[in-house]
């Protein structure tokens, strides 16, 4: 197995590879001890959200959905697996297999989420011979309350997959609570042959991104637009690869 970025992947033979993406929330929820005062539907819908753009970044086909809920399954439970299969119909895989586990043993007082996505990929080549990669952010990173405050205003499944379409986007990787910069450092151990180059401040890169309101992208090519349906674009920087 080959871990790449926060990714597992298992490769089976020369024409798949099985791709594991997870993520996890705790203490965002109704109940007494929640951080976070928010309906649990949505506290479940937006952690598949971050397994799920791993995957769709990745060129991965999602096909099978773990979750596992830390509450019981009367109401909560229920409610949080509905939101689910309604954010898998947004997403445009109604007909994925879902698998998954409550707590009916022991009471809960916070709300607390697992899930797991495993997808199949099949073989891509790339372009090694690129002398200078493009960074951009794609929207503005988020956490806790301000996630609500702007759920209308981070990219979505669509905008993703446009902009994995186009064969001039390198990589398009969505941050997490590490925020972009954590990703740009994953970014430098895999593109070791080339020097960055950042014009954007560590602390505004390092803020959390919540459940990937922002996403690192690297391309072959200048984007000259400041947003992308209406999501905001900014260049932070660039790779150029090294001399020999």
């Amino acid at each position: 197995m080959e871990k790449y970025r926060d990714l597992v992947i298992d490769h089976i033979n020369d024409d798949l590879s099985i791709v594991y993406a997870c993520d996890s929330s705790a203490g965002i929820g109704l109940k007494e001890n929640d951080y976070i005062k928010v309906d649990p539907g949505l506290t479940n819908a937006l952690c598949l959200r971050v397994a799920l753009m791993e995957i769709l970044s990745f060129n991965a086909q999602p096909k099978l959905v773990i979750n596992t809920l830390s509450v019981e399954r009367e109401p909560t439970g229920m409610k949080m697996m509905e939101a689910m299969k309604s954010e898998l119909d947004i997403a445009g895989y109604s007909d994925i297999t879902i698998m998954g586990s409550t707590e009916d043993n022991i009471p809960t007082t916070t709300t607390s989420t697992s899930v797991t996505v495993v997808a199949h990929k099949k073989p891509e080549s790339k372009n090694n011979d690129i002398e200078e990669i493009m960074l951009y952010q794609l929207g503005n990173s988020f956490v806790g309350e301000e996630v609500i405050e702007n759920i209308t205003n981070i990219p979505n499944y669509n905008l993703i997959k446009k902009i994995k379409a186009d064969k001039k986007i390198i990589e398009v990787i969505p941050a997490g609570s590490g925020g972009i910069y954590s990703e740009l450092e994953q970014v430098k151990k895999i593109y070791k042959e080339y020097e960055f180059k950042l014009w954007k401040d560590l602390e505004t890169l390092s803020k959390s991104a919540g459940p990937a309101t922002s996403f690192l992208l690297l391309t072959s090519y200048c984007i000259n637009e400041n947003t992308i349906d209406n999501i905001a674009i900014e260049k932070i920087g660039c790779m150029i690869r090294k001399g020999e």
